[in-house]
């Protein structure tokens, strides 16, 4: 099949994530050294992962076009805008040497997705199934985030997440409101 007819989808790409799932994936990440976040939004992750950065930065790459980041970082984690999943992952494979973006999992499975993380070095390091927000249009595609690494050639572990109890949703809240 060489091209789909166009269904008339509209996609604004601006789905906030919600601090409940930013803290989990925040937790099950547990990253460390300098972090961005060039989908910042609404601070969801960056509130998120204060905790851990020795240094995190946030910028909304839409607004700025792509050319958002250029120093090197430990860590890019972001929720980019899916139509653009392919130029948020390699431009964050040349700044970082951990990647986790959070998107429906078959965004990663694409013949050139998984070229693109061979030929930059990476590997797959962990996906992390994530329940989808009640908040966000709903999907027949499953979520999740995945970690891809620098220099990684080890196994794919998959863990399934169990969205966080409201109360610790609520602590987080107060603590970083």
């Amino acid at each position: 099949m060489r091209s789909q007819p166009n269904r008339n989808y509209v996609s604004s790409d601006v789905v906030m994530t919600p601090d409940w799932l930013a803290c989990d994936l925040a937790l099950a990440l547990a990253p460390s050294g300098v972090i961005l976040e060039p989908c910042a939004g609404d601070l969801s992750f960056v509130m998120a992962l204060e905790e851990y950065a020795t240094e995190i930065a946030s910028c909304e790459a839409g607004d700025a076009g792509f050319e958002w980041w250029t120093r090197h970082v430990d860590w890019v984690i972001t929720n980019p805008p899916w139509s653009q999943f392919r130029v948020f992952l390699k431009h964050s494979m040349e700044v970082a040497d951990n990647v986790a973006l959070l998107a429906t999992v078959n965004h990663w499975w694409t013949k050139r997705r998984v070229a693109d993380v061979a030929a930059a070095g990476f590997g797959y390091r962990h996906l992390f199934l994530c329940e989808w927000p009640a908040e966000w249009p709903s999907s027949g595609f499953q979520l999740g985030m995945m970690h891809i690494q620098r220099g990684y050639r080890g196994p794919l572990p998959i863990t399934r997440l169990e969205a966080s109890a409201p109360s610790v949703v609520q602590s987080f809240a107060a603590v970083n409101g």
